[in-house]
């Protein structure tokens, strides 16, 4: 507790997942950061003081990790993870979290880049 008496951090266990939980909370004892174990492996996510996730780190279904980075509304907007293939990709979408952009390496390890408009339709490709 913080001199005010908020609850600023806390250590327990999931009830439904039955892993760790660690919670960081802001002044007023709202949540603002926090890392638990879940089916998948371990998650780290960040909040912003409505408790809206803008940023996170996880272990996705596949074992592959993943770092998300989201807008005020909580809609992903950003990702940087590894792909079925092992091959890392970077992708970047518009404010409602359509996907407009595609940095990614293919088959042969060379880099690949790829835009697309708002309803999917790919705008370029290189090479």
């Amino acid at each position: 507790s913080n001199k005010d008496g908020e609850v600023v951090a806390g250590l327990g266990s999931d009830e439904v997942n039955g892993g760790g939980v660690l919670g960081i909370n802001n002044k007023d004892g709202k949540r603002v950061a926090g890392i638990h174990a879940d089916e998948n492996g371990g998650v780290a996510r960040v909040f912003n003081n409505k408790f809206t996730e803008v940023a996170g780190i996880r272990a996705n279904a596949i074992g592959m990790g993943r770092l998300s980075v989201r807008n005020t509304q909580g809609k992903p907007v950003a990702a940087l993870f590894a792909g079925q293939d092992g091959m890392g990709r970077l992708s970047v979408r518009n404010k409602d979290g359509d996907p407009v952009a595609l940095l990614s390496a293919n088959a042969d390890g060379d880099g690949v880049m790829m835009t697309s408009d708002s309803k999917g339709t790919v705008t370029s490709e290189s090479p």
